[in-house]
C-alpha cells in the first residue's frame, strides 16, 4: 500500500525537482537578473535570514483570514436563514 501511494507521488515529485533545477540553472547561467527572478535558493536563504519579520506578518495574515472567513460564515447563515424564513411566511421573499 505504501509503495502505492510513493509512486503515485513519485512523477510529481521528480517533475518539481527538475522544475526547481531548471530555474536554478537558467538564473545562475546569466539569461535573466536575479533581481528580477531570484533562485529558489536565494529564495529561501532571505526567508530564513528575515524570518523574525516575515513571521509576524505571517502571523497577522492568518488572523485576517480566519476573521474574514468567520465573517463571511456568518453572513451566509444569516442571509440563508433570513430567504428560508421569509420563502416559508410567503411566496414573495423580497
Amino acid at each position: 500500500m505504501k509503495l502505492r501511494w510513493i509512486a503515485g507521488y513519485g512523477p510529481a515529485f521528480v517533475l518539481a525537482v527538475t522544475l526547481l533545477a531548471c530555474w536554478e540553472l537558467y538564473v545562475r547561467s546569466g539569461q535573466i537578473n536575479p533581481a528580477v527572478l531570484p533562485t529558489p535558493i536565494g529564495i529561501v536563504q532571505a526567508l530564513f535570514d528575515n524570518w523574525d519579520v516575515i513571521s509576524g506578518h505571517t502571523l497577522q495574515t492568518l488572523l485576517e483570514t480566519v476573521l474574514g472567513m468567520a465573517a463571511a460564515t456568518l453572513s451566509w447563515l444569516s442571509c440563508s436563514m433570513c430567504h428560508r424564513g421569509c420563502a416559508a411566511l410567503s411566496t414573495r421573499c423580497w
